[in-house]
């Protein structure tokens, strides 16, 4: 008769609308936060980083399928040959990656927020803080490029404080 007393008064203590509520809300918790991995962590740094060596020396958009995710390669491969190399073109001159910053990695997705090395303004005066912001997908079990952005540190991450040198 004991096992069976032992096992109601478990079940009970399992089962009390506390224990309930408590469960419910590391539940609510654990969804909404990202899932980050240091292993994980540097694969995806590493994947951008490669990423950008590849943009950087590429001819054509053609080198780049092992980065890109099927939608963007599509869309880039539709347009008109001059759109590419002007896409290439540009990529190009966008300021080199130098830190990750911040990483949210969630299922099937990522961002990730570098800071980037310093490009002068358009009145050539100062130094703005540049920052990218690329967001990678997971495509056949692979992580993919699926955009990026630039722009100042201000607009990218408002709450960053930059370190001035």
């Amino acid at each position: 008769m004991k096992p069976l007393l032992i096992i109601f008064f478990s079940l009970n203590i399992l089962l009390s609308p506390a224990t309930r509520a408590v469960n419910a809300e590391t539940a609510a918790a654990t969804a909404k936060a990202p899932i980050v991995k240091e292993n994980s962590r540097a694969a995806l740094d590493k994947l951008v980083r490669d990423y950008e060596r590849a943009v950087k020396s590429a001819q054509s958009i053609e080198v780049l399928t092992d980065f890109l995710p099927a939608p963007r390669l599509k869309k880039l491969r539709n347009c008109k040959p001059k759109e590419r190399a002007d896409w290439l073109r540009f990529r190009r001159t966008m300021p080199p990656i130098v830190m990750l910053v911040k990483l949210n990695e969630y299922k099937d997705k990522a961002v990730l927020i570098y800071s980037c090395a310093d490009s002068p303004s358009r009145s050539g005066r100062k130094k703005t803080k540049m920052m990218e912001k690329v967001t990678v997908v997971r495509e056949d079990a692979k992580w993919k490029v699926a955009l990026e952005h630039f722009g100042p540190a201000k607009i990218i991450m408002p709450t960053h404080k930059p370190q001035h040198n």
